[in-house]
């Protein structure tokens, strides 16, 4: 994907997590953690393609984790592998941060 096509997927899952934290009465307790400690938004446009897709994984991983935190089954595997795919994206201080 362009960079231009990764911003505009961030600002729809951005979208997607607002709508499902109004839905499930969840405003995003501990399932975006992770996002939040990124301090990435779709508008931050200077930040490079990989910070992006790290973001989009981030977002991604706290969606199918709220999704399994209200009873729909499968989504465990689902955040797992988000998550993997987020580490393997990651720079070594970024990971250093979630270690913290």
């Amino acid at each position: 994907m362009e960079k231009d096509e990764l911003i505009q997927f961030h600002t729809f899952l951005l979208e997607l997590k607002s709508n499902l934290g109004d839905m499930f009465g969840n405003n995003g307790g501990g399932e975006f953690l992770s996002y939040d400690k990124l301090d990435i938004s779709p508008n931050h446009v200077y930040k490079s393609r990989r910070e992006h897709i790290v973001a989009i994984f981030s977002l991604s991983e706290g969606i199918a984790t709220l999704f399994s935190n209200n009873n729909f089954a499968g989504f465990e595997k689902t955040s797992k592998r988000l998550s993997q795919m987020k580490e393997h994206n990651m720079t070594e201080k970024e990971k250093e941060l979630f270690r913290l």
